[in-house]
């Protein structure tokens, strides 16, 4: 199987583990994925307060990032390493970038919106690719012309197409979910074809849905330089995610999988086991307290519409243990149900049919 490369770097798997909030995508999971050979991603996702639980003192999202990249890098070495940013945690964004960079991450990886400020954030790290993470060509299309408008000092150095079988939050509307244009095996041609021709042929990475070896050779063979998976490592040993989250998805069936509903403050989908504690006792008018997904005015549509919207913030970290008066989220792509125990990353990668071995010390 081809090496993957990106700005100049080689990783020795084309596997990309998601970057998964909140509390999952932590250095554990990142690191070993990276010292195995793929590449690790740690999640930015409300990391400031995960951290300052875990420590025992209080820790900007600056400080967050570049504390938990620093672990990963630890356990990692010379493995490849990734920070997730949401452009929809708008409050904390550019410091979870800036942090993450200090922490010593080779890329970031950036969704949830267009991140049309990521160029600016890194024109003082140029060893840093800058990997947006896109839900069609069109969307591509926009987030390139904003850059080049405003003059970005470079574009990107790989691109994600995600598609609708995700976990987390999905650059589709709900009625877009099903639609047969939207499924990942067409979105991915049409932006292979832009990327030849207006972005150098950088690498395109598919994600969404990919979960078997037959899966990751569909995309390779497509003419995708590398796959993203987050549901496979969800359920892993080194995963952050709490035992009861990694037996909730165990247990999990096919017809268990579903949108959250209310939706999210930031209008996107966002899918879920309903053997989720929430799911099962719903609590109705819980008001938003950490607004990390605030929009550009400071208001959180949990607060301002809660008939509409529910907070994420307190669902997501109640999963992750930080509270405990919410029941808690599972988030899960929408192959979830398939996962039928906790794994070790290298037992993945393993059941993958790939040979995962530690790469020599940098030292």
């Amino acid at each position: 199987m081809r090496p993957l490369r990106i700005r100049g770097k080689t990783i020795p798997l084309p596997i990309v583990q998601g970057g998964m909030g909140v509390g999952i995508s932590l250095a554990p999971l990142a690191g070993e994925v990276a010292r195995l050979g793929g590449v690790g991603t740690v999640s930015t996702a409300a990391l400031a307060d995960l951290i300052s639980l875990r420590e025992g003192h209080a820790f900007t999202s600056f400080e967050a990032a570049a504390h938990e990249m620093r672990a990963a890098r630890r356990l990692a070495d010379a493995g490849y390493l990734a920070a997730n940013v949401m452009c929809a945690a708008a409050t904390t964004y550019a410091d979870s970038v800036r942090g993450a960079v200090a922490g010593g991450a080779d890329a970031i990886v950036s969704g949830a919106g267009l991140p049309v400020d990521l160029p600016f954030l890194l024109a003082d790290a140029p060893e840093v690719a800058l990997i947006p993470i896109v839900s069609s060509v069109r969307a591509l299309r926009i987030l390139v012309k904003q850059w080049r408008r405003r003059g970005a000092p470079r574009l990107a150095d790989a691109v994600v197409v995600e598609g609708p079988l995700a976990g987390g939050h999905l650059g589709f509307k709900v009625e877009e979910l099903e639609a047969e244009d939207n499924r990942l095996e067409n979105l991915v041609p049409p932006v292979l074809e832009y990327v030849h021709a207006e972005l150098a042929g950088v690498p395109v990475i598919a994600a969404g849905g990919i979960y078997s070896r037959d899966d990751v050779d569909f995309y390779l063979d497509m003419g995708c330089a590398g796959v993203q998976m987050g549901t496979r490592f969800l359920a892993t040993v080194e995963s952050s995610a709490a035992p009861e989250f990694k037996q909730a998805l165990v247990e999990t069936t096919r017809e268990e999988i579903a949108l959250a509903q209310p939706a999210s403050p930031c209008g996107y989908p966002f899918r879920i086991t309903t053997r989720s504690p929430r799911a099962r006792a719903p609590k109705a008018k819980n008001p938003c307290r950490h607004r990390y997904l605030v929009d550009p005015e400071g208001r959180c549509k949990a607060n301002t519409e809660p008939d509409r919207y529910a907070c994420l913030c307190n669902s997501l970290l109640s999963s992750a243990g930080v509270l405990d008066d919410d029941g808690g989220l599972y988030s899960t792509g929408a192959n979830g149900w398939r996962v039928d125990r906790v794994m070790t990353v290298r037992e993945v990668f393993a059941d993958l049919g790939l040979v995962a071995e530690p790469l020599p010390a940098s030292h």
